[in-house]
């Protein structure tokens, strides 16, 4: 049985208020998820000082990526870690030391989901931005860290911190009256969004 929180929202849609029903889970359920840090492989893709992908934004469907609120900290994560889509917009801290690359500063840096990465090479993989791969490295060895490819990492699952954001309802292009999308943004502050409904 899954215990979770509702919290209710209204739209406007076409002049008219829509009410909007969100369910969020707890995300306390698994080993990624707890206070310690679990190992993962990291790489990066994209321009070395970018967001990532061309597309911006990827299969969550965030755009602007670049910019304030995400500055290119974002990441592309393999099925445990996008897990369906349920996981967009999640954050995790992640680092990496020393001892896993010389290049290394072992401060942690927050990174924000905003894709699938489809061609894993472990248990978690995270295919960072450029930007975020760097923000890993010690002070003026981020470019080194960047040549260093496929490297050993840590991370854990952290509260989002959207500071003056709310969550957002974007109705979405070739919406129609048969077809409704809404992007939800800024959801995942506490918990993981597991469903919405509108009526």
């Amino acid at each position: 049985m899954t215990y979770g929180r509702s919290r209710s929202y209204f739209i406007i849609k076409d002049m008219r208020v829509e009410y909007v029903k969100i369910l969020t889970v707890p995300y306390l359920i698994d080993i990624r998820l707890l206070d310690k840090h679990v190992k993962a492989k990291a790489i990066w893709c994209g321009a070395p000082a970018g967001a990532g992908p061309m597309d911006n934004g990827g299969a969550c469907g965030l755009k602007n990526v670049n910019k304030y609120l995400f500055s290119s900290i974002t990441s592309r994560g393999n099925d445990p870690l996008f897990d369906g889509g349920t996981d967009c917009g999640s954050c995790y801290e992640i680092r990496c030391v020393a001892a896993n690359n010389p290049s290394c500063s072992g401060q942690p840096r927050r990174v924000v989901i905003t894709d699938m990465n489809y061609y894993p090479v472990a248990r978690y993989h995270f295919d960072l931005s450029g930007t975020a791969f760097g923000a890993m490295g010690m002070y003026n060895l981020n470019d080194k860290l960047r040549h260093a490819g496929i490297i050993d990492m840590q991370f854990r699952r952290v509260r989002c911190n959207f500071p003056g954001m709310k969550v957002t309802f974007h109705v979405q292009r070739g919406s129609n009256p048969n077809y409704l999308a809404v992007l939800v943004e800024y959801a995942n502050v506490d918990d993981t969004m597991v469903r919405m409904e509108l009526t």
